[in-house]
């Protein structure tokens, strides 16, 4: 909008005025420049919009090359849910195993955990984020190699193939 990108430089200006001037008075904020009235809009603009696609696309004359041409026609997701495969990496967090992800339209992923102490991979919980903060420490001063394994899941139910381990080590 016209008068808005000298208003932020002036806001710019008067911000370092005041952290960086003298004793002397600055005077006072900057006015933001007047804007014109907006004229209202109904409500629900995604609704029509909505509707207006479905019109087009019934139309006996649209064609696909339209679709594209008007960005209507979205990106097929088609994920296989018998191959798909997590591939976590794991980092520290304020001293603990922080794992991230991408969900690949599934709805939540458990983490398995093996924290060396002979018990093997165990749940750590079912995650619908994209990331995990490992709650566990080892004792204090004690260096261990947690290990960790992700299987998707989609409606409950576990899909794909779980994730190779991937490996951290972990200071208490």
């Amino acid at each position: 909008m016209p008068g808005f990108k000298d208003y932020f430089q002036t806001l710019t200006t008067y911000k370092n005025e005041l952290r960086d001037g003298s004793d002397a008075p600055i005077g006072g904020f900057p006015a933001p420049p007047a804007v014109a009235a907006i004229a209202p809009v109904l409500a629900g603009v995604f609704k029509r919009n909505t509707e207006l696609v479905r019109t087009i696309k019934a139309h006996p004359a649209y064609t696909e090359t339209m679709g594209q041409n008007l960005g209507i026609i979205g990106a097929e997701i088609d994920p296989d849910f018998g191959t798909i495969q997590p591939e976590p990496k794991t980092s520290l967090k304020n001293a603990h195993a922080y794992l991230r992800w991408s969900h690949e339209h599934t709805e939540a992923a458990d983490v398995y955990a093996d924290y060396g102490d002979g018990a093997g991979f165990v749940l750590a919980g079912r995650i619908s984020s994209t990331h995990y903060l490992d709650p566990h420490l080892p004792a204090a001063g004690v260096s261990k190699v947690y290990k960790y394994k992700l299987r998707y899941v989609v409606n409950d139910e576990q899909v794909g193939v779980e994730s190779n381990p991937v490996s951290i080590t972990v200071t208490g």
